[in-house]
This record gives structure tokens, C-alpha cells and sequence, in this order.
């Protein structure tokens, strides 16, 4: 079966503008710090994205690049431990009631027009903008205050990524590419 475009209705490469709408800033200082917020997304909804850089420009600070490989791990554990304030259960209904989106990885990244690339921890966050005070107080309980006491619970989240990732990699080798 051919498929058949009508030319009226085709979208064309110089239809589409080389750069995209800039956003909107608004600035807002938060307990000292100056946050910059872009005015784009679904009103009623905040969205927070923090970068925290792994590497330290002096060389003697920051984590070594073997110490890099288990920051995926790390991250992944977030919000799966208990914290100071928190048993895991209790954690978890707080950001799932709290919470539209809680992530944390890692991800590498450079400035635009630098060819360095440096290792950071993201955090990415979505809330309704009514929960935003309790956000601000969640995020940093789970960056601050987890407990990694809990060796049996660690190695359990440790054998369930292993297990993950064994599954999603099973039978790649027999696909028809």
C-alpha cells in the first residue's frame, strides 16, 4: 500500500523557524538563593530541575571517575530509603501524594559552545503549585536526610536494578534488525 502526501497540506523545512520561542523568565529568591523560573509548561504546575555538579574544578575534591560508576545507583535508591523524618512507606505516599514527578539521575553536560563536558546529579521535580511548600521541604529531606543504614534494604534495590536490567536486555541478541 503507497501512501500519497498532498503537497498543499506537506510541511516543508523552512516552515519551521531556526530557533524556537524564547521562554520567559521570572526570578525569585528562595531563602537566599536566586531561582529562575520560566514561565512555560501547564499553569498550575512548577517544575524544578537541580544540576549538581560531581567534579570539583580542583582536582583533589569532587568524586574520582571510578566513584562516578555508582552514581546511577545511587540515584536510583532516593526516595526508596528511609529518612530522618521518614520510614520508606511513609516516604513513598508523601511523594506519591505530593509529587507529579520525582526523578534523579545522572547525566553529563557542557555549556553551549565549550567542548568540556563535567558529570552532575539531576534532580527533576513536578508538583502542583499548591504543594510547593511541602516540595521544598520533601526535595531536601530525601537529598539530605537518607539513611543508607539499611544494608539488607540497599542490597535488595541492588539485586531488583541487576534483575531490571537483566530483563530488559534478555533476547536483544534474536531481534531482526
Amino acid at each position: 500500500m503507497r501512501l500519497r502526501y498532498l503537497s498543499s497540506s506537506a510541511l516543508a523545512l523552512s516552515d519551521i523557524p531556526l530557533r524556537g520561542l524564547a521562554p520567559q523568565w521570572s526570578a525569585r529568591t528562595i531563602d537566599g538563593v536566586k531561582v529562575l523560573r520560566p514561565q512555560v509548561g501547564v499553569p498550575g504546575i512548577a517544575y524544578l530541575d537541580l544540576y549538581l555538579p560531581l567534579m570539583d574544578p580542583e582536582p583533589s575534591k569532587g568524586l574520582a571517575d571510578c566513584e562516578l560508576l555508582d552514581v546511577p545507583f545511587l540515584a536510583s535508591v532516593f526516595g526508596k530509603l528511609p529518612t530522618e523524618r521518614y520510614t520508606e512507606q511513609q516516604l513513598q505516599n508523601e511523594l506519591d501524594g505530593k509529587l507529579g514527578h520525582f526523578y534523579m539521575n545522572f547525566t553529563v553536560a557542557g555549556k553551549a559552545g565549550s567542548t568540556a563536558a563535567h558529570p552532575y546529579f539531576t534532580v527533576h521535580v513536578s508538583a502542583l503549585e499548591a504543594k510547593w511548600p511541602e516540595v521544598l521541604k520533601l526535595v531536601p529531606e530525601v537529598l539530605c536526610a537518607t539513611s543508607f543504614a539499611d544494608q539488607e534494604a540497599i542490597g535488595n534495590l541492588l539485586k531488583q536494578r541487576r534483575i531490571g536490567m537483566e530483563r530488559s536486555t534478555t533476547g536483544l541478541g534474536a531481534r531482526p534488525y
